[in-house]
């Protein structure tokens, strides 16, 4: 029988980081047994590994804490291990020290993995692990997860701590233990009792080892009152994602051009004279060819971000953004930690709403989940990159920024709007006003990034990505496919030739009557329009229709772009100086519109069918109106 290891640990000390390098791609995400909270779940050779959410102390204040306390404590869960690595930070050692106090009640066997050890020694902290595991009674080891060979050695340690262990239930628990067949209520009851004792417990730990938390001023501390200042510290995080943004623009588009370009043009013109006109030849070339170089134009901008992200990440700026934005947070309605799902959602929507379980009180739950969709994510910015390097070439990244702090206006506007509706609707109603709590959360040390784990991050992050993409738009393009070959003619005939079907279809009607409502935004054309319905489904889809719909033609999607607002602009009667103010009101229209069908799938999971269908028509009329204004406005300025 497969035994299950859970990595347990306080927030941010490296448990994804280890779970990433054991489990490699064989993971997936499971949810908690009764609860929407997913966790991660890998194998190990034969052994299943979960990454259980960050546990500070079995006295939960959050769902996430919940689902780890049931996880270690209930032998009916799904998530019930065999064996407890806790993760230690080795600049805070007593955190852990006070987890593992609780843990031991347990009567499981633990690991006790000291990370960050390498940046320890550079401050003269010896950890002497025999010392520790002897007096905690416990195995101890320090552990990189960036190095192979310092995680054999776990893996090592793992194989001999399992083999020594009796794997049948044992009965009665650990000295000292009166909570082994407790409820996990029980089990946060007895935690806030112990309290006390557990402290002095660690106290006396940390004399017996000589070890304590580090707290003299260090380089970290220095740089962080620069770029934890309350103004300076969004500059700087302003000017490094401006920073992001070029790069990834300029490095990607040389290679989208060359993919768009040389390479299109080989394929069409080779798969042309393997297979003759007719309806399979339509259909392989608008899926099958379609989807390969909708893909392929999404890896170089994807793998440049992912790159960048983890770089920041790496390098421990990443988890300092939210504290500068605390304070930010608190005036919009929002707690500290709200910060952390919005962070998240410009990468993806859907975690980031799963993400908002850290939050305490449902009411900021929701608060939170309603602005995450406005967040300028991934799939997004993928298909910025190649508008914006069709209608702003020379200054596609500025544009792309420009986006972005439009994103985080709307975020922050919606929000405010919130709060002010939430504080009259509860003083109407006599509801208490939630409590609004600081943001506490521990930043590691500034540190070097190791490039081969970055590149290994970044190709698994990109791998996934395009695995699940991949199925959506091949889906979506087939659904197209099918929609352009059913036609229908004014007296109800079904047929004619490919090109009359294509003319006639279903597809070509919906979309030709679609566009009607978005000519007072500069972009009534049904490629466009038909690009929007398909958006619904998923954002990454959007390219990829658009190429479908211009699979007739051998020129480039960003020459058939051009082309398509320049004839709207000329059937409105308005010069071609209107067409970059239709390419930014269609830009900031896919911006504001309802996120993909996974994202308002996972909000009615969270907060129910009504609740999402709420966030879905005020996105819809939003990017409505901020659409129609923006081109009303500026074609009067060069009409």
């Amino acid at each position: 029988m497969s035994k299950t290891i859970a990595l347990v640990g306080n927030p941010n000390v490296g448990k994804s980081t280890l779970f990433n390098t054991l489990t490699g791609q064989n993971q997936k995400q499971v949810n908690a047994p009764g609860t929407t909270v997913t966790v991660a779940k890998g194998y190990w050779r034969d052994k299943t590994v979960i990454d259980l959410p960050g546990l500070i102390s079995f006295i939960h204040n959050s769902i996430d804490e919940k689902v780890a306390s049931e996880a270690l404590m209930d032998k009916k869960n799904s998530l019930y291990p065999d064996l407890i690595i806790l993760l230690a930070d080795a600049m805070h050692i007593s955190r852990s020290l006070y987890l593992y106090a609780q843990l031991k009640q347990l009567n499981k066997p633990i690991i006790f993995a000291i990370s960050m050890a390498d940046i320890a020694r550079k401050r003269n902290i010896i950890l002497d692990t025999d010392l520790i595991s002897k007096t905690i009674s416990a195995p101890t080891i320090l552990i990189d997860s960036r190095d192979k060979k310092n995680v054999r050695l776990l893996e090592d340690l793992i194989y001999k701590t399992l083999n020594e262990i009796d794997i049948s239930p044992k009965k009665g628990s650990a000295k000292g233990s009166d909570i082994e067949d407790e409820s996990v209520s029980d089990l946060s009851l007895w935690a806030k009792k112990n309290f006390e004792n557990n402290v002095k417990w660690v106290g006396q730990i940390e004399k017996r080892i000589g070890v304590f938390d580090y707290d003299k001023i260090t380089l970290s501390d220095k740089v962080d009152k620069v770029l934890l200042n309350k103004f300076f510290g969004v500059v700087f995080f302003l000017l490094v994602i401006l920073l992001v943004f070029q790069l990834s623009t300029h490095l990607s588009f040389p290679i989208i051009d060359y993919i768009d370009g040389p390479i299109r043009n080989l394929v069409n013109s080779s798969f042309k004279k393997l297979f003759s006109e007719g309806i399979w030849q339509s259909f392989v070339q608008s899926t099958l060819i379609e989807t390969f170089f909708t893909l392929l134009e999404f890896i170089p901008p994807m793998f440049f971000i992912f790159i960048s992200l983890a770089v920041l990440e790496g390098c421990g700026y990443l988890s300092r953004v939210a504290l500068v934005f605390d304070k930010l947070m608190q005036a919009i309605g929002l707690e500290g930690k709200s910060i952390l799902p919005i962070i998240i959602g410009f990468g993806c929507n859907l975690p980031a709403i799963k993400a908002t379980r850290v939050l305490k009180t449902s009411e900021i739950r929701k608060h939170t989940a309603f602005i995450i969709p406005y967040s300028l994510c991934s799939a997004r910015f993928s298909i910025f990159i190649v508008l914006a390097h069709a209608f702003f070439p020379e200054n596609a990244g500025l544009i792309i920024f420009l986006l972005y702090l439009i994103s985080v206006f709307i975020i922050l506007l919606i929000s405010f709007a919130m709060k002010k509706i939430r504080y009259f609707y509860n003083k109407r109603y006599n509801i208490p006003q939630a409590n609004i709590s600081n943001l506490v959360i521990h930043l590691p040390v500034y540190q070097m990034p190791k490039f081969a784990f970055i590149l290994k991050s970044s190709f698994a992050k990109l791998q996934n990505f395009l695995w699940g993409a991949g199925r959506v738009i091949l889906g979506v393009l087939i659904c197209l496919t099918f929609l352009q070959s059913v036609s229908f003619t004014s007296d109800g005939v079904v047929g004619g030739s490919l090109e009359q079907r294509e003319h006639n279809s279903l597809y070509n009607i919906i979309a030709n009557n679609t566009a009607l409502i978005f000519i007072p935004a500069g972009f009534g054309d049904w490629h466009l329009s038909q690009a929007i319905i398909s958006g619904f489904l998923a954002k990454e889809v959007v390219l990829g229709s658009l190429e479908n719909s211009y699979s007739d033609n051998n020129k480039s999607l960003s020459s058939n772009l051009q082309t398509t607002l320049e004839k709207t602009a000329a059937d409105s009667s308005y010069s071609n100086k209107a067409t970059p103010i239709a390419a930014f009101s269609f830009m900031l229209f896919l911006l504001i519109y309802i996120p993909c069908l996974a994202t308002v799938i996972g909000i009615k999971s969270e907060f129910g069918l009504k609740y999402s269908l709420v966030s879905v028509g005020v996105s819809l009329v939003l990017a409505y109106i901020i659409s129609v204004l923006f081109y009303q406005i500026g074609i009067l300025f060069v009409g």
